[in-house]
């Protein structure tokens, strides 16, 4: 049987079939080498370091965190952002399974108009440096004026 479970052995009585040994990484695996050298050298060497520096490197103390309990403002502000940053988690949780939802379950319409409204936020950006352009160097825009 080819592919099958079974394979004949030498005296023809069947045999199991072996997984193969785990040795070491697949080829695969060696595409996630340049992405994990990158975010290593890019973001966890300088994350590092700023926590060794706010250790107060080299006499290594705590009073710097330990500021930030003794201060009622320090207290607000992460109060604050704790709060908005649960109460943005809760809304994209209560918005995009249903929406992730009806994007594989909905008709064709109905994908591509959620599909249409979950991209197009990201191009915000693009629309607002497009129209700035227009209005620098428009007819009627600052930079024909100015000629004058």
């Amino acid at each position: 049987m080819a592919g099958g479970l079974i394979s004949p052995s030498v005296n023809g009585a069947p045999e199991p079939v072996r997984a193969p040994a785990l040795g070491g990484p697949t080829g695969w695996a060696w595409l996630l080498l340049p992405g994990g050298v990158y975010l290593t050298v890019l973001f966890v060497v300088p994350l590092a370091g700023l926590l060794v520096i706010s250790l107060g490197m080299p006499d290594w103390t705590l009073t710097h965190y330990l500021r930030i309990g003794d201060s009622p403002v320090y207290a607000a502000v992460l109060r604050t952002t704790l709060e908005i940053s649960l109460a943005v988690t809760t809304l994209a949780f209560v918005l995009g399974y249903p929406i992730a939802y009806a994007l594989t379950t909905g008709g064709p319409t109905l994908r591509t108009f959620l599909l249409i409204a979950v991209v197009l936020p990201y191009f915000t950006s693009v629309l607002a440096r497009t129209f700035a352009w227009i209005v620098l160097l428009g007819r009627g825009g600052i930079v024909n004026e100015c000629r004058s």
